[in-house]
Protein backbone atom coordinates (compact mmCIF):
# COMPACT_ATOMS: atom_id res chain seq x y z
CA UNK A 1 0.00 0.00 0.00
CA UNK A 2 1.23 3.74 -0.67
CA UNK A 3 1.46 5.57 2.09
CA UNK A 4 0.68 9.26 1.05
CA UNK A 5 2.04 12.34 2.48
CA UNK A 6 1.59 15.78 1.95
CA UNK A 7 5.18 16.83 0.57
CA UNK A 8 6.52 18.28 -2.48
CA UNK A 9 7.49 15.68 -5.27
CA UNK A 10 4.74 12.94 -5.28
CA UNK A 11 4.33 10.46 -7.54
CA UNK A 12 1.64 10.04 -10.18
CA UNK A 13 1.17 6.39 -8.15
CA UNK A 14 0.52 8.64 -5.53
CA UNK A 15 -2.05 11.08 -7.47
CA UNK A 16 -3.43 7.29 -9.54
CA UNK A 17 -4.48 6.13 -5.77
CA UNK A 18 -6.52 9.09 -4.71
CA UNK A 19 -8.03 9.25 -8.71
CA UNK A 20 -9.41 5.50 -7.84
CA UNK A 21 -11.63 7.13 -5.37
CA UNK A 22 -12.83 9.76 -6.74
CA UNK A 23 -15.39 11.76 -5.99
CA UNK A 24 -15.10 10.95 -2.42
CA UNK A 25 -11.15 11.43 -2.24
CA UNK A 26 -11.67 15.46 -3.68
CA UNK A 27 -10.40 17.58 -1.83
CA UNK A 28 -7.34 15.53 -0.40
CA UNK A 29 -6.57 14.93 -4.47
CA UNK A 30 -6.96 18.90 -4.43
CA UNK A 31 -4.52 19.27 -1.61
CA UNK A 32 -1.54 16.99 -3.01
CA UNK A 33 -1.87 19.17 -6.56
CA UNK A 34 -1.53 22.00 -4.06
CA UNK A 35 1.36 20.14 -2.61
CA UNK A 36 3.21 20.02 -5.75
CA UNK A 37 2.43 23.54 -6.48
CA UNK A 38 -0.26 22.96 -8.95
CA UNK A 39 -2.77 25.26 -8.36
CA UNK A 40 -4.88 25.40 -11.06
CA UNK A 41 -5.40 21.70 -11.11
CA UNK A 42 -6.22 21.87 -7.73
CA UNK A 43 -8.72 24.40 -8.34
CA UNK A 44 -9.94 22.30 -11.38
CA UNK A 45 -10.97 19.15 -9.09
CA UNK A 46 -12.57 21.35 -6.47
CA UNK A 47 -14.55 23.28 -8.74
CA UNK A 48 -15.74 20.23 -10.45
CA UNK A 49 -16.60 18.02 -7.04
CA UNK A 50 -17.02 20.60 -4.45
CA UNK A 51 -20.47 21.16 -5.02
CA UNK A 52 -21.70 17.93 -5.07
CA UNK A 53 -20.51 17.00 -1.27
CA UNK A 54 -22.50 20.30 0.52
CA UNK A 55 -22.03 19.25 3.81
CA UNK A 56 -18.68 19.01 3.25
CA UNK A 57 -16.37 22.21 4.17
CA UNK A 58 -13.39 21.11 3.58
CA UNK A 59 -13.81 21.47 -0.80
CA UNK A 60 -15.53 25.14 0.31
CA UNK A 61 -12.25 25.85 2.72
CA UNK A 62 -9.67 24.98 0.02
CA UNK A 63 -11.70 26.83 -2.92
CA UNK A 64 -11.29 29.90 -0.61
CA UNK A 65 -7.95 29.87 0.13
CA UNK A 66 -7.35 28.93 -3.40
CA UNK A 67 -9.18 32.70 -4.82
CA UNK A 68 -7.65 34.10 -2.07
CA UNK A 69 -3.65 33.26 -3.11
CA UNK A 70 -5.26 34.27 -6.74
CA UNK A 71 -6.17 37.36 -5.35
CA UNK A 72 -9.85 37.04 -6.04
CA UNK A 73 -11.32 38.15 -2.69
CA UNK A 74 -14.62 37.90 -3.41
CA UNK A 75 -14.67 34.61 -4.26
CA UNK A 76 -12.68 33.93 -1.34
CA UNK A 77 -15.25 35.09 0.91
CA UNK A 78 -17.78 33.41 -0.38
CA UNK A 79 -16.88 30.18 0.11
CA UNK A 80 -14.88 30.48 3.35
CA UNK A 81 -18.91 31.99 4.43
CA UNK A 82 -20.16 28.53 2.53
CA UNK A 83 -17.22 26.92 4.99
CA UNK A 84 -18.96 28.63 8.09
CA UNK A 85 -22.68 27.82 7.18
CA UNK A 86 -21.20 24.26 7.49
CA UNK A 87 -19.12 24.77 10.43
CA UNK A 88 -19.79 28.04 12.15
CA UNK A 89 -16.49 27.75 14.85
CA UNK A 90 -14.12 26.70 11.81
CA UNK A 91 -11.46 29.05 12.89
CA UNK A 92 -9.05 28.75 9.78
CA UNK A 93 -12.09 30.33 7.63
CA UNK A 94 -12.41 32.92 10.13
CA UNK A 95 -8.88 33.65 10.21
CA UNK A 96 -8.60 33.79 6.89
CA UNK A 97 -11.98 36.04 6.54
CA UNK A 98 -10.73 38.34 8.94
CA UNK A 99 -7.51 38.84 6.84
CA UNK A 100 -9.17 39.36 3.96
CA UNK A 101 -11.29 42.28 5.62
CA UNK A 102 -8.34 43.38 7.15
CA UNK A 103 -6.83 43.79 4.39
CA UNK A 104 -9.86 45.46 2.63
CA UNK A 105 -9.81 48.14 5.46
CA UNK A 106 -12.54 46.75 6.63
CA UNK A 107 -10.85 46.86 10.88
CA UNK A 108 -14.32 46.61 12.05
CA UNK A 109 -15.64 43.68 10.18
CA UNK A 110 -12.21 42.40 10.43
CA UNK A 111 -11.66 42.05 14.36
CA UNK A 112 -15.28 40.68 14.61
CA UNK A 113 -14.36 37.47 12.65
CA UNK A 114 -10.44 37.60 14.32
CA UNK A 115 -11.51 37.90 17.97
CA UNK A 116 -13.94 34.76 16.98
CA UNK A 117 -10.35 32.97 16.75
CA UNK A 118 -8.84 34.59 20.14
CA UNK A 119 -11.61 33.65 21.90
CA UNK A 120 -11.57 29.83 20.81
CA UNK A 121 -7.55 29.99 21.51
CA UNK A 122 -8.31 31.46 24.46
CA UNK A 123 -10.78 28.85 25.78
CA UNK A 124 -8.34 25.97 24.63
CA UNK A 125 -6.02 27.13 27.06
CA UNK A 126 -8.28 27.73 29.72
CA UNK A 127 -9.30 24.06 29.54
CA UNK A 128 -6.18 23.05 29.63
CA UNK A 129 -5.08 25.68 32.43
CA UNK A 130 -8.25 24.57 34.90
CA UNK A 131 -7.23 20.92 35.37
CA UNK A 132 -6.07 20.45 38.53
CA UNK A 133 -3.93 17.06 38.09
CA UNK A 134 -0.96 18.22 35.70
CA UNK A 135 -0.29 14.57 35.07
CA UNK A 136 -3.62 14.26 33.53
CA UNK A 137 -3.17 17.18 31.03
CA UNK A 138 0.52 16.01 29.85
CA UNK A 139 -1.45 12.84 29.09
CA UNK A 140 -4.27 14.45 27.65
CA UNK A 141 -1.67 16.57 25.12
CA UNK A 142 0.29 13.17 24.55
CA UNK A 143 -3.32 11.39 23.61
CA UNK A 144 -3.59 14.13 21.35
CA UNK A 145 -0.46 14.24 19.47
CA UNK A 146 -0.25 10.47 19.27
CA UNK A 147 -3.76 10.92 17.09
CA UNK A 148 -3.00 13.55 15.08
CA UNK A 149 1.10 11.69 14.35
CA UNK A 150 -1.18 8.59 13.27
CA UNK A 151 -3.38 10.86 11.17
CA UNK A 152 -1.12 11.55 9.02
CA UNK A 153 -1.00 10.68 5.56
CA UNK A 154 -4.68 8.95 5.99
CA UNK A 155 -8.03 10.47 4.70
CA UNK A 156 -9.01 11.93 7.71
CA UNK A 157 -12.18 13.76 6.59
CA UNK A 158 -16.19 12.55 6.51
CA UNK A 159 -15.56 11.34 2.92
CA UNK A 160 -13.68 9.31 3.74
CA UNK A 161 -15.66 7.71 6.94
CA UNK A 162 -18.79 7.38 4.63
CA UNK A 163 -16.64 5.74 1.88
CA UNK A 164 -15.25 3.08 5.17
CA UNK A 165 -19.18 2.97 6.15
CA UNK A 166 -20.72 2.12 3.07
CA UNK A 167 -18.04 -0.18 1.86
CA UNK A 168 -18.70 -2.08 6.24
CA UNK A 169 -14.96 -0.86 7.47
CA UNK A 170 -16.44 0.31 10.76
CA UNK A 171 -14.34 0.10 12.57
CA UNK A 172 -11.87 2.24 10.52
CA UNK A 173 -14.86 4.40 9.83
CA UNK A 174 -14.38 4.73 14.03
CA UNK A 175 -10.98 5.12 14.11
CA UNK A 176 -11.26 7.86 11.34
CA UNK A 177 -14.17 9.70 13.56
CA UNK A 178 -11.94 9.66 16.62
CA UNK A 179 -8.58 11.32 14.45
CA UNK A 180 -10.89 13.44 12.97
CA UNK A 181 -12.40 14.59 16.60
CA UNK A 182 -9.45 15.50 17.98
CA UNK A 183 -8.47 17.55 15.06
CA UNK A 184 -12.19 18.86 15.29
CA UNK A 185 -13.71 18.37 18.89
CA UNK A 186 -17.02 20.49 18.00
CA UNK A 187 -17.74 18.78 14.84
CA UNK A 188 -21.02 17.15 15.39
CA UNK A 189 -21.87 15.53 12.26
CA UNK A 190 -18.58 13.27 13.13
CA UNK A 191 -19.79 12.71 16.59
CA UNK A 192 -23.23 11.64 15.37
CA UNK A 193 -21.79 9.81 13.01
CA UNK A 194 -19.09 8.07 15.84
CA UNK A 195 -22.18 7.45 18.06
CA UNK A 196 -24.36 6.03 15.08
CA UNK A 197 -21.17 3.18 14.80
CA UNK A 198 -21.02 2.25 18.33
CA UNK A 199 -24.93 1.48 18.59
Amino acid sequence: MIKLSLAKGKSDSEIAVLENYLPESFARLADVYLARGERQKALEILKRHADDFPEYPTGFWMLGRIYYSLKEKEKALAYLHKTLQIIPEHLAALELIGKIYMESGEHALARSYLKQVGQADELGEIVFKTKSDEAKVKAEKEKIEDVRERAKGKFATETMVNLYVRQGHKKLARELCEEILVMQPENTRIKTILKELEN
